[in-house]
């Protein structure tokens, strides 16, 4: 979270009342200042040292995009030597630098100026270095240019880093994605086809294992469902075993696994799929008996739509569940029970997402509650139906432990770091919450001050705005999911 006075930042996550349901949107709050072109940043040597992230990140420098860029981007590759170096003077330049620039290049040339000059620079130190240890992560980066080269001995190098266990989970996952029809590599049906089968057909014959695995089963399960690829890479002895293993697992550890292994069954011709759905139905994580139920119903399984609205009655599913219906059934809004279609389910089902999904935390709530629901007039939007959501997450990527949403029609979802410098936030009223989250918002005093200046000022700001404020508590449905 950006300190006090630093006016170049998002704004936060925003939650929508429209039609009876949470949408979600972001808002940019002021104009990005410019970037420090790549080139100048070399001259610069904001690429050497081991702090080259953090300058790039400081500096703002832009990816390579001109002519001039690809020159100096390209006379760099081609005097880094052929074995990557275990160690760098205090001046060099890193061999990942270099990588991640030649990986983000953008503009109408980049194609074509970094096919000529830069990957086979790229490939040279890649068969280099192709056995030293210290050279994996760099090589690992590469592998997404790889795939996006025009040239099939690069496509077998991807081929060869799998085979090795060459790449981490992110790295697989960005050469698999450029392969999406949304993407730019996508839209090139030429050279996709050529790379596609190349490498999909490869690592179809022996299926790979390590970092890879899970990204490639994904892969797998997305082109057969999308782009009707049979048969599946897994509808074989070895790969159904394979997909047995994850899901018979049944851990928490294993769940991501188990759902990825879930989601390919219903493209499957392999006799013991039946037996794999009825593992994948009681699997003890909710999020792989989802898979379940919307495989059971793409083959037609009688009571499965209605097994996936059970499952949608609880707000951390929710938005799942809805977008299964919707791909199974073609309705934009399917029927749940009526509590879904509630503001107050519709409030924990939108936090419940943001914490999933849309702030890529990956993170699924052990603990959601309703703490309040009232009409407040806001002094910058209005009267809103406004929300405040208790959470508790174990483990996720950027979040855990406790947390208190506020969700509010037309306006802004807010659940900062910054609230939770203060002591005791999680003990406040509803009504203090609601002070100090407005004084947080609109900053309306240090976040060094105590709790109660943040209460105290927030609280002046919404009496202004309404008089009432606070004078009632309303009657809160009790809505507590755990588990």
């Amino acid at each position: 979270m950006a300190g006090d006075g630093d006016e170049n930042v998002l704004c936060p996550l925003c939650l929508t009342l429209v039609a009876n349901r949470w949408s979600c949107y972001y808002i940019p709050a002021m104009a990005v200042e410019a970037k420090l072109p790549f080139s100048v940043a070399v001259h610069q040597g904001l690429l050497a040292g081991p702090d080259w992230q953090k300058a790039l990140w400081t500096h703002r420098v832009e990816n390579a995009t001109t002519s001039e860029d690809f020159d100096v981007l390209c006379a760099l590759l081609r005097t880094f030597p052929s074995v990557a170096p275990a160690s760098y003077p205090a001046t060099g330049i890193r061999l990942e630098a270099l990588v991640e620039f030649v990986r983000d290049a953008r503009g109408e040339m980049a194609r074509p100026r970094l096919q000529r000059g830069a990957i086979p620079e790229l490939a040279r130190i890649y068969d280099g270095s192709f056995n030293l240890e210290h050279a994996r992560p760099a090589l690992g980066r590469m592998l997404r240019v790889f795939a996006a080269s025009s040239r099939s001995e690069d496509w077998d190098r991807v081929v060869r880093a799998a085979a090795a266990g060459i790449g981490q989970r992110d790295d697989w996952n960005g050469v698999f994605v450029q392969f999406g029809t949304d993407t730019e590599l996508g839209r090139r049906r030429d050279n996709y086809g050529a790379a596609f089968h190349h490498i999909f057909r490869q690592l179809s014959e022996h299926l790979p294992r390590g970092p890879i695995e899970l990204p490639f089963l994904v892969w797998a399960n997305t082109i057969t469902r999308e782009d009707g690829i049979r048969p599946h890479p897994y509808d074989k002895n070895v790969g159904v075993e394979r997909l047995r293993q994850f899901l018979e697992a049944n851990s928490p550890d294993s769940e991501d696994a188990a759902a990825i292994a879930a989601a390919s069954l219903p493209f499957l011709s392999h006799p013991m799929r039946i037996e794999l759905l009825l593992l994948a139905q009681k699997h003890a994580s909710p999020w792989v008996r989802l898979e379940f139920g919307w495989g059971a119903a793409l083959l037609g399984w009688e009571g499965a739509l209605e097994y996936l609205k059970r499952l949608g009655t609880d707000p951390r599913y929710y938005e799942r569940a809805r977008s299964y219906l919707n791909a199974v059934t073609g309705e934009w809004e399917p029927e749940f029970l009526p509590i879904c279609g509630t503001p107050a389910f519709q409030a924990m089902a939108g936090v419940a997402s943001y914490l999933r999904v849309d702030f890529k935390h990956d993170a699924t709530p052990d603990y959601i509650e309703l703490l309040d629901l009232r009409e407040i007039t806001w002094p910058t939007e209005g009267r809103v139906l406004s929300a405040l959501v208790r959470y508790h997450v174990s483990e996720g990527l950027n979040v855990s432990g406790p947390g208190v949403a506020l969700v509010y029609k037309n306006a802004r979802y807010w659940d900062t770091p910054r609230m939770y410098e203060q002591p005791d936030i999680m003990q406040l009223s509803p009504v203090d919450m609601y002070c100090a989250m407005e004084c947080d918002y609109r900053r309306l005093c240090p976040a060094s001050s105590p709790i109660e200046d943040w209460i105290a000022a927030g609280r002046k700001a919404l009496l202004e705005a309404d008089p009432t404020f606070g004078a009632t508590n309303p009657v809160v449905p009790t809505m507590v999911f755990k588990g």
